[in-house]
């Protein structure tokens, strides 16, 4: 990586003599500096002349001599190891202290890259240490490294060695750090710093994003309705983040599950700009801006937009087949405008509801060809079946038309629908919940008026028996006690009726006290049907009062439930509502509380 002699792949065969021998050198540097002891670089190069080439320039890249003059800047002083950890800080703190070192934690559960060592790996890339690599490509590679002035790790982006001296791929890679480092965005990972090793080769350093790819979390899925609500969320932000670079007129060019990462704490990232392409005012992109249009301060420069001479051949094709519209896929380059991008999101929406992305396949070559002609009749006889609902497929189908007129005209008109989309959804099922709570307190209301009915009913036939008698002296007297009893009884029994008919504990009260004084009114009623309903309307009142109360309780409780609904996780407010009428005795058919998303949205 740092010159013709340490190359990123070690020439992929372990590496020269020369290579493993310069190595061994810079570890053996290194290890003096950060255990504090003084190195003059001048004199490590003459103690090793045949080598002198490439140890000065391995030396230039972590703080040694660049001008052939001894500089020790990255030596620490006698005593203080700390000191030789960054060139920044040993150059601020020029007194005896050490300078400070603050280390986070990472998160529990957020498990670091794996990097692979390879042979010939420098170690260090200007002020960045290189921890190993995570991954590679045909044209570039993935290194972990870390920033010892801020203490943080971060990856570092190299073009291979073979490809240091394609001036297009070069170019491409130097837009790539430049499209990044405009585009700042939540969804895109933020760009640090441009660099170069000596042997010309660009290093992008940027975020290390910890996560897993949304293709690695649809590929776990049992099936494709599985956990659709969090991948509709993940999809709404990738279309967000791809809304934005097309107001600043970029176009990503290779959208696709892989490039999209999922982190710990659902960041969503949009990854591999490399194939990002910024358009012209007229919304078609170009390789070069035309000289006759004026340069806008709110759009992405680059190098090539600039007309550096590098732009892409008509017809060259860029891009994922499986995931490509088909104007991309026939190499119109002169035509490709937002809507690629927008076929790329209708690809990746057709893969969350079917499991597969609109051309699948096992030769390249065909699913390319199915590309090209814009033949999606599998993935849309698909998406008639995966059970979706139907704006998603709506959506999916007008995304993955073959003809670029007939798809919405950017990133943002997808990211309005599936926003649309995503809040008819919850509208729905916040009236379900509804609807579902004003069933169950009908319910409990049609059980108050039979109870009423039974009662009154009881009362009437009392009052009836009671009116019978025998003799004149017997029946005046029974008449007269009978009386007593019975306006005792009807107006407990109106009371009661009143507090029936509504939720005012109060009425409840006074019925409860007429039904105390109908009680001290039995030694009055001497025959054995009086007091049978006596003692009726009085347990009558009890359990109405014991009823009336709890049901309070519980109109309490949903109330309080209800208005927690809106920040609460909907299965907590079903149990919620599940508890609460359970706790009233009442047991719901476990139909009504189905918060299916496919059947509350219908």
């Amino acid at each position: 990586m740092i010159d013709d002699v340490t190359t990123l792949e070690g020439e992929e065969s372990g590496g020269s003599t020369a290579e493993v021998a310069v190595a061994l050198i810079l570890e053996a540097y290194m290890a003096d500096l950060e255990a504090g002891r003084a190195v003059d670089p001048e004199k490590l190069i003459e103690a090793h002349p045949d080598l002198a080439g490439p140890l000065r320039a391995c030396l230039e890249v972590i703080g040694g001599p660049g001008d052939g003059s001894a500089r020790p800047s990255a030596a620490a002083p006698s005593g203080h190891p700390d000191r030789a950890w960054s060139n920044t800080l040993t150059t601020l703190w020029e007194s005896d202290d050490a300078p400070p070192r603050v280390h986070l934690s990472d998160p529990a559960g957020d498990e670091p890259s794996p990097v692979l060592n390879r042979p010939g790996l420098p170690p260090h890339a200007g002020r960045y240490q290189i921890l190993g690599e995570i991954a590679r490509g045909g044209m570039g590679a993935v290194l972990r490294a870390r920033d010892a002035d801020l203490g943080r790790e971060l990856a570092l982006k190299v073009l291979l060695a073979p490809h240091r001296d394609d001036v297009d791929l070069r170019n491409r890679f130097v837009e790539e750090a430049q499209i990044g480092g405009q585009l700042q965005h939540p969804g895109i990972v933020p760009v640090y710093e441009l660099g170069a090793f000596p042997d010309r080769r660009p290093f992008l350093a940027m975020k290390l994003v910890r996560g897993r790819t949304l293709a690695a979390l649809l590929a776990e899925r049992p099936d494709p309705s599985h956990d659709l609500p969090r991948f509709l969320a993940i999809f709404e932000q990738v279309c967000q983040t791809v809304a934005y670079a097309h107001a600043r007129r970029v176009i990503h060019r290779d959208l696709k599950p892989s490039n999209v990462m999922v982190g710990s704490f659902g960041e969503v990232q949009v990854m591999d700009w490399g194939l990002a392409k910024v358009l012209t005012e007229g919304g078609v992109a170009d390789e070069r801006r035309r000289p006759d249009l004026a340069v806008d301060a709110t759009q992405v420069q680059t190098v090539r937009s600039e007309g550096s001479g590098s732009e892409s051949l008509a017809g060259s094709v860029m891009g994922t087949p499986a995931y490509m519209a088909p104007e991309q896929a026939r190499g119109e380059v002169d035509r490709l405008d937002e809507r690629a991008d927008v076929f790329g999101l209708g690809a990746i929406l057709c893969e969350i509801l079917t499991g597969r992305p609109p051309y699948a396949g096992p030769l390249r070559g065909a699913v390319l060809d199915r590309a090209r002609q814009g033949d999606t009749a599998d993935a849309l006889a698909r998406l008639e079946t995966c059970g979706a609902d139907g704006e998603l497929v709506a959506l999916t189908r007008d995304c993955l038309a073959a003809r670029m007129a007939d798809r919405p005209r950017d990133a943002g008109a997808v990211a309005r629908r599936v926003t649309a989309y995503t809040t008819g959804v919850q509208e729905r099922l916040r009236a379900a919940e509804l609807a579902k709570v004003e069933a169950q307190t009908r319910a409990v209301e049609e059980r108050k008026r039979r109870r009423l009915a039974v009662g009154l009913a009881a009362a009437l036939l009392g009052l009836v028996v009671t009116l019978g008698g025998g003799g004149a002296w017997w029946a005046y007297d029974r008449q007269a006690r009978a009386a007593r009893v019975d306006s005792a009884l009807r107006g407990a029994a109106v009371l009661l009726a009143e507090a029936e008919g509504g939720n005012d504990l109060s009425k409840w009260s006074a019925a409860h006290e007429a039904a105390n004084q109908l009680g001290s009114s039995l030694a009055e009623a001497r025959d054995e049907a009086t007091r049978a309903r006596v003692i009726s309307l009085i347990e009558l009142v009890d359990r109405g009062s014991t009823g009336a109360t709890a049901d309070r309780v519980l109109l309490d409780r949903l109330v309080a439930i209800r208005s927690d609904s809106v920040e609460s996780d909907l299965d907590e407010i079903d149990a919620r509502y599940a508890d609460a009428f359970h706790d009233r005795g009442i047991d719901p058919d476990p139909a009504l509380w189905s918060r299916s998303m496919c059947d509350a949205s219908r």
